[in-house]
């Protein structure tokens, strides 16, 4: 049954990339956030934009 365990495998491996990917975008947000409150302007310039689109 080598089939099965190397589906497992890549079972477990899919899980793993996948809670390393949450873990990585949730970090990023976050600086994202403070990195926005910390500096408005870059906000002002988002908004602008928006409006121009």
């Amino acid at each position: 049954m080598p089939q099965l365990e190397l589906s497992v495998w890549l079972y477990n491996l899919c899980i793993n990339w996948n809670l390393l990917l949450v873990v990585y975008i949730i970090i990023n947000f976050n600086n994202t956030l403070t990195y926005f409150h910390e500096n408005p302007l870059i906000i002002n310039i988002n908004n602008n934009n928006w409006t121009w689109t």
